[in-house]
């Protein structure tokens, strides 16, 4: 998977096309919008373009307190929290969090 810039995703995809021999071959533009985008779909693409926008809203919202409630139950360290709390919300993610990626490469400076 690759996360650009919106307006670069089209650019990068023909750049691909035209440089990428085999790869540029099979490059999907991924938008959640679209619905016959499917992490099964996803999967058989040699190169995913999307956004990090895309990728941010793919991921389940946590609670405002996340941290609090989950030290109420006993869980104190910052990691055994996230886990805990990304298993019981796994229904809840988007499309791309459903995949399981080779590489995921951000194509602008941060």
């Amino acid at each position: 998977m690759d996360l650009a810039h919106g307006k670069q995703k089209a650019q990068w995809k023909d750049e691909l096309q035209i440089h990428g021999g085999k790869l540029g071959r099979n490059v999907c533009l991924f938008e959640s919008s679209q619905e016959l985008q499917t992490p099964e779909t996803l999967m058989h693409h040699d190169i995913v373009l999307t956004t990090y926008w895309e990728v941010s809203n793919s991921w389940p919202r946590t609670e405002k307190n996340l941290s609090l409630a989950l030290e109420k139950q006993g869980i104190d360290d910052r990691m055994s929290q996230h886990q805990s709390w990304a298993n019981k919300n796994k229904k809840a993610r988007g499309k791309l969090h459903r995949v399981k990626w080779y590489r995921v490469r951000l194509s602008f400076p941060l």
